[in-house]
């Protein structure tokens, strides 16, 4: 099981951090699985000692602190070396098991109040349309819910199992994700919570789009394939307009990550600007 000492109160995370940095910070703590296909896996899991820890983690320009995290994992590509390429982390609501759904519903939304504050933007994918308040809890069943509209307790327990909210800052996207378990629905009785989150850097999310061999140079066809998700957008919000629903025609997409050496971003044409 381990000691009280193989697992810190507070983590420090950075996305330049390689797994030998948390290794040499977190000593013992820090459990390693290198041996994979290219890829290194990092953990430190207090929950495994009842415990759980405050966790920083650092973006270019912001440092987001989460308490209550139970477990912390990053994901490094040996192959490109520049640190890690994903990091999740879980974090729980009370120590126990069952937790009463509005307290829930209260600790998430403050948690969601939280990373706006910090600085953290809403992000709606490309091919979505752009959609605010209310509306996002059923259009989107889920699985992209308005960051800046307060959610009562009788839309809670209408979501499904499982909904998300999404961010971005610091050319790194964030997924707020919240699951439970459907066999402990009943609102004057306690459920079931994971709440997890998923850091992505917007480099690792614009490679993953394209075939492993055209992944370094994903940017010679970005244009062609961001036009096809904007007219996907497009379509989607005519037919909303047409039906009289209202899109957020302010929001704009997060910008493209800063070009590696040796590379430049692409000239935007005017309809994806």
């Amino acid at each position: 099981m381990g000691t009280a000492q193989d697992s810190p109160e507070k983590v420090e995370i950075a996305f330049t951090d390689k797994g030998v940095d948390w290794v040499a910070r977190y000593g013992k703590a820090v459990r390693v699985k290198t041996k994979n296909a290219g890829l290194n896996f990092y953990s430190i899991e207090p929950l495994l000692l009842q415990k759980n820890m405050v966790v920083t983690v650092k973006t270019t320009n912001l440092a987001t602190n989460f308490s209550n995290v139970t477990i912390l994992k990053g994901t490094e590509d040996q192959d490109r070396g520049g640190g890690m390429v994903s990091l999740f982390m879980t974090m729980q609501v009370t120590p126990d098991e069952f937790v009463s759904h509005d307290m829930t519903r209260q600790y998430v939304l403050q948690l969601v109040q939280s990373l706006r504050q910090t600085g953290w933007q809403r992000y709606i994918p490309q091919t979505d349309p752009r959609l605010t308040g209310k509306i996002t809890l059923g259009y989107f069943n889920g699985s992209y819910i308005d960051p800046d509209y307060p959610i009562s307790f009788e839309e809670w327990m209408l979501l499904p199992t499982s909904f998300s909210w999404k961010f971005y800052a610091d050319h790194t996207y964030l997924k707020l994700r919240v699951q439970r378990d459907s066999d402990h629905m009943s609102p004057d009785k306690p459920g079931v919570y994971v709440i997890s989150l998923h850091f992505d850097p917007s480099e690792e999310v614009e490679r993953m789009e394209v075939d492993e061999d055209d992944r370094e140079q994903w940017r010679k066809t970005w244009v062609p394939r961001a036009t096809k998700w904007r007219t996907e957008r497009n379509q989607a919000e005519a037919k909303l307009r047409a039906q009289g629903i209202a899109t957020d025609t302010t929001y704009k997409d997060p910008p493209l990550p800063p070009a590696p050496q040796g590379q430049r971003n692409p000239e935007l044409p005017e309809g994806l600007k």
